[in-house]
């Protein structure tokens, strides 16, 4: 064999895989297919990357292969750094999106030279994805600046209660209709909603205070039905009344030292 393939052929048997790739990666580029199927297998992506110039062919088809790795282990803000990096910008704008990353995502979508209908259809569905996660703040902002449709941006901060922004947005445009037409009727609501949210609070507070009462009362009455009722004089009951008095002191101690945070709250 020759001499940095047969390194690689003993390091590889004794498991040393960190080496073998080093040896293997001497070897030109015949073996270059040998050497990736063994960075799959063994996980071994970053000690990879480090024996190719970032400009290679080789060094981009690892970029991918880790990239894709890291795909499938859901760590996609990672994977899109990496594909970023290789120049695999395509790759790298769909990871960036999955992982929520739409400032990255846009700034991929320059790298690609996207027109500025594709740019809009894109922002379009990353903002609809945003009011998924309840960001309706950041999704007005991509069809405000990227869309161009600034009254979908200020449905979308009414629809999430950002009232100043959305007040910003009407005044900047001059729709001061939107006012009348939109913003009132949508801060009534929300108003109606939260004092229906704050009567029924109330209701339980005082259905719970009510129990409360009643537990209090039963507990008391059984407390003075134990005290009504008196033990025969027995030696043996004091004795085994004081070790308890002990034992319950002790334990009480302990218990108030481990529960006083619960006693609190």
């Amino acid at each position: 064999m020759e001499t940095n393939y047969q390194r690689y052929t003993i390091d590889r048997h004794l498991k040393r895989y960190t080496k073998a790739l080093g040896h293997l990666s001497k070897c030109g580029p015949e073996h270059f297919s040998e050497f990736l199927n063994l960075v799959k297998d063994q996980n071994q992506y970053y000690e990879a990357l480090k024996l190719y110039p970032s400009g290679t062919q080789e060094y981009k088809d690892i970029s991918d292969a880790y990239g894709e790795y890291l795909i499938e282990m859901q760590l996609y803000e990672q994977a899109a750094l990496i594909f970023a990096r290789a120049g695999i910008f395509a790759k790298a704008l769909d990871a960036f999106q999955n992982g929520g990353s739409w400032q990255q995502a846009l700034c991929m979508a320059s790298r690609l030279g996207y027109t500025k209908d594709k740019l809009s259809s894109l922002s379009r569905s990353m903002a609809g994805k945003l009011v998924e996660q309840r960001k309706h703040s950041e999704a007005a902002i991509l069809l405000e600046q990227y869309t161009q449709d600034y009254e979908e941006a200020v449905l979308l901060l009414l629809e999430g209660a950002l009232w100043e922004e959305a007040l910003r947005l009407i005044h900047k445009y001059g729709r001061l209709d939107i006012l009348e037409t939109n913003f009132k009727p949508a801060i009534l609501e929300a108003q109606k909603s939260q004092l229906i949210f704050l009567d029924s609070l109330k209701t339980a507070f005082l259905r719970h205070k009510s129990r409360l009462q009643v537990v209090r009362e039963l507990k008391e009455k059984a407390c003075e039905s134990l005290q009504d009722y008196e033990m025969p004089h027995c030696p043996e009951l004091d004795l085994c009344s004081e070790t308890s008095s002990v034992v319950t002191a002790s334990d009480m101690s302990s218990k108030y030292s481990h529960s006083n945070s619960r006693i609190s709250a």
